[in-house]
């Protein structure tokens, strides 16, 4: 993902993060936060710093996401420093899991899965916010994002439905240069 990227002239960072089941989601989601605390403190120039897109796919998609709704003033940080989010196939609404097998592997409950429901939380800021999902994906995906696109409907957030693409090759619609989820980050960027 980052060579169509710094082949444009733009800077990326990725994170990683501890996993489940040995974390929760909500101490995988505090990390990534963490880590972008660093990032803006310690690495970002001024004016990559006034360009910060945040992209992620699948629970990487909730995490993006997540920057909008976290109170960065309880960081050290100025509010509203995120100038973008693409969220690519994400999970916004982690109670439909706990139906599943993963319930265990992911350190759910009742609880914990109403705490971590991103549309009954309001953003913060007011970034651009684009949610994408592929045109081949199951109808979940699909409920998932247009769930949050209505609650969040403040920040008229963009709903895309990349033609062609699956779960996976989602993806590959923001590592080319052509595109159409790369032009969006690039545009962003640029604001």
């Amino acid at each position: 993902v980052a060579e169509g990227f710094v082949d444009q002239g733009l800077s990326v960072a990725l994170i990683n993060y501890p996993l489940c089941p040995e974390v929760s989601i909500g101490d995988i989601r505090a990390s990534c936060a963490q880590a972008f605390v660093h990032l803006y403190k310690s690495v970002l120039s001024v004016a990559e710093r006034a360009a910060i897109v945040v992209t992620g796919h699948s629970a990487g998609g909730y995490l993006a996401a997540a920057h909008l709704v976290e109170s960065w003033q309880n960081w050290g940080l100025p509010e509203n420093l995120v100038t973008g989010v693409i969220s690519l196939s994400g999970v916004f609404d982690v109670a439909p899991l706990m139906q599943t097998s993963l319930k265990e592997a992911l350190c759910l409950d009742r609880a914990s899965a109403a705490a971590l429901d991103l549309s009954k939380e309001q953003p913060r800021g007011h970034a651009k916010l684009a949610l994408a999902v592929g045109q081949d994906e199951s109808a979940e995906f699909h409920r998932q994002s247009a769930a949050l696109g209505k609650s969040w409907n403040a920040l008229k957030p963009e709903i895309l439905d990349i033609a062609g693409a699956n779960h996976f090759t989602i993806v590959d619609s923001l590592a080319s240069p052509v595109g159409q989820l790369n032009h969006l980050a690039v545009a962003m960027a640029q604001r």
